[in-house]
């Protein structure tokens, strides 16, 4: 690892990529169903594929009634897309026209230091016609089997990750306390709530920015916490596979999607 500048793939996994090309053995992550259900497609698994990367990311001191964490949610997205590239170098190394089953995970290994690991399996089509460069998706087997088979191809993994902060007045700090009693506390539901939608902008905007038709939603998710016992902060991440329709038919009904032409007639 010394010496190695940050560009490309780490040396391990240039070697590990390298050592694929003279066996004939293919890792995968994928289940039984999985495998059965893409070679009905086409598609044969070629190897597991990973992206990691371990990142400095402090979290901000608040100063009196300021607390900005645009350049923490930033250095969250810089690692996700990190993770995410060399995922998808190290698959386009192997020949792969896809990766599928995508899991992305962080681990806080210290107070500053967090780790970005995407782990997938790569495929290829058993086709002469090879993309300009392969798709990702954290679907499963099935599920990619079924777009395919509706008239809809996965074009890429997103995501839409924010950080939103709200300054407690004494009035939340009331409602707060540990004798409160039980009822709603609408600062804190107003904050969470705000971040949902901010971070499903976001990763609408990613989705578009793909050329996509649409995004199935595998997950969304909110963290939140008291920051200097005078702030309370919510992050809210959302999580998808973006989407293009290339047949004129291809339904959207049983999906848990979010289409982007609502309002707009189907071609």
């Amino acid at each position: 690892m010394a010496g190695w500048d940050g560009q490309g793939l780490p040396p391990a996994v240039a070697h590990r990529a390298a050592r694929f090309d003279g066996s004939r053995s293919k890792t995968s992550l994928l289940t039984a169903p999985d495998t059965a259900s893409l070679e009905a497609v086409g598609f044969d698994p070629v190897g597991d594929v990973m992206g990691c990367t371990v990142q400095r990311i402090s979290r901000p001191l608040g100063v009196g009634v300021t607390l900005d964490y645009r350049e923490y949610a930033a250095a969250q997205r810089r690692g996700y897309e990190l993770a995410m590239q060399r995922l998808m170098a190290e698959a386009a190394r192997i020949g792969a026209d896809g990766v599928l089953g995508i899991d992305m995970t962080v681990e806080r290994e210290t107070q500053n230091i967090e780790e970005f690991v995407a782990l997938g399996t790569a495929v290829r089509a058993r086709s002469a016609h090879r993309p300009r460069r392969p798709f990702t998706t954290g679907l499963p087997g099935p599920d990619v089997a079924k777009l395919l088979l509706s008239g809809w191809v996965p074009v890429g993994f997103v995501f839409g990750v924010t950080i939103q902060t709200r300054y407690l007045d004494y009035g939340t700090r009331r409602d707060l306390a540990m004798l409160a009693g039980n009822y709603e506390i609408r600062a804190c539901t107003e904050l969470v709530a705000q971040a949902r939608s901010a971070a499903r902008k976001e990763f609408t905007a990613r989705v578009s920015g793909a050329s996509a038709d649409g995004a199935v939603v595998s997950s969304m998710s909110v963290d939140a916490w008291a920051a200097q016992e005078s702030w309370l902060v919510a992050q809210a991440e959302v999580f998808g596979t973006a989407i293009a329709r290339f047949s004129p038919g291809a339904p959207t009904r049983g999906l848990t999607m979010m289409p982007l032409n609502a309002g707009r007639s189907t071609p």
